[in-house]
C-alpha cells in the first residue's frame, strides 16, 4: 500500500501556554503528497469566496475527479485552490483547457520541471511531435501507469528553432528511473547527444507553471497536455 503523508497546521492553540494540550483546536489545512488543502471556511476566508458557491462547485466535480479539488476528511472538506479554475466559465467543462492554464496545473502534483534543447534548428511542429512521440514511448514502457505531462515549445533567443519545456508526473515509484529514462530518450543513441536535456525535481515555490506560461501566447500551436490512465 502506497504511504500518504498528512501535515496538520492548526490554529495558535499550542502557542498559548494557557492553552491545555486536551483542549478543542482547529485543524485549517492539511497536505497530502505535498499538495494542500484548505478546510472549507478558512479557504473561504482567504479567498475571498462565499461557503455557498464553493459547495456548489464541489457538487460539481464530486463524481469526476474530485481528488483534485477537494478530500473528506473526518466529516470536514478540506478545498484545494485548483477549484478556483471552475469559476471561469472557460472551465465549465473539466475537459475544456482554453482558460487559465496557470491556476489549473499549479493545482496538480508534478515530479519533474524540464527543458530540451535540440542540437539542430528544428520547427515548432517537429519538437510538438518529439514530445508526443517520448510521451508515447514512456507510455509504452509503464503501461500499468498514470502519467501526465504538459509542455511549451518556445522559439530559441539567439539561433532559429524551437526548445521546449515541460512538466511530468507519473505514480511510478521510482521517479529517478523516469528522469534517467526522459534523459536518454532525447540524448539519442550516437556518439554525439542530439539534444540538451536538463531535468530536476519540481517544486512548487519556484513558479516552474508560471514559467511556461511566458510565452504560451506566441506559440498557440505548441502545446500540449497529454493525460495516460487519467492520473
Amino acid at each position: 500500500m502506497n504511504q500518504i503523508k498528512i501535515n496538520l497546521e492548526t490554529n495558535d492553540c499550542f502557542n498559548n501556554p494557557n492553552c491545555r494540550i486536551d483542549d478543542e483546536f482547529i485543524v485549517t489545512g492539511i497536505t497530502v503528497n505535498q499538495k494542500p488543502y484548505t478546510e472549507i471556511k478558512q479557504f473561504c476566508l482567504m479567498y475571498g469566496i462565499s461557503d455557498s458557491k464553493i459547495r456548489r462547485l464541489i457538487r460539481k466535480v464530486e463524481h469526476n475527479r474530485s481528488r483534485e479539488f477537494f478530500i473528506k476528511m473526518e466529516n470536514k472538506i478540506f478545498v484545494s485552490p485548483s477549484i478556483l479554475m471552475l469559476t471561469d466559465e472557460n472551465f465549465s467543462k473539466l475537459e475544456t483547457l482554453n482558460g487559465n492554464f496557470e491556476v489549473l496545473f499549479r493545482g496538480f502534483d508534478w515530479d519533474y520541471f524540464g527543458c530540451v534543447s535540440f542540437v539542430w534548428e528544428l520547427k515548432q511542429k517537429t519538437v510538438s511531435d518529439r514530445m508526443n512521440k517520448f510521451f508515447d514511448k514512456l507510455g509504452s514502457k509503464y503501461k500499468d501507469a498514470k502519467i501526465r505531462m504538459f509542455f511549451v515549445c518556445e522559439e530559441n533567443k539567439t539561433r532559429k528553432g524551437y526548445h521546449t519545456h515541460f512538466i511530468l508526473w507519473t505514480n511510478i515509484k521510482d521517479k529517478s528511473e523516469v528522469k534517467s529514462f526522459t534523459e536518454n530518450h532525447f540524448r539519442g543513441n550516437g556518439k554525439n547527444p542530439s539534444a540538451n536535456t536538463k531535468i530536476e525535481k519540481y517544486d512548487p515555490k519556484e513558479g516552474g507553471v508560471g514559467y511556461l506560461m511566458k510565452e504560451l501566447h506566441k506559440n498557440l500551436d505548441g502545446y500540449d497536455y497529454l493525460t495516460k490512465n487519467k492520473p
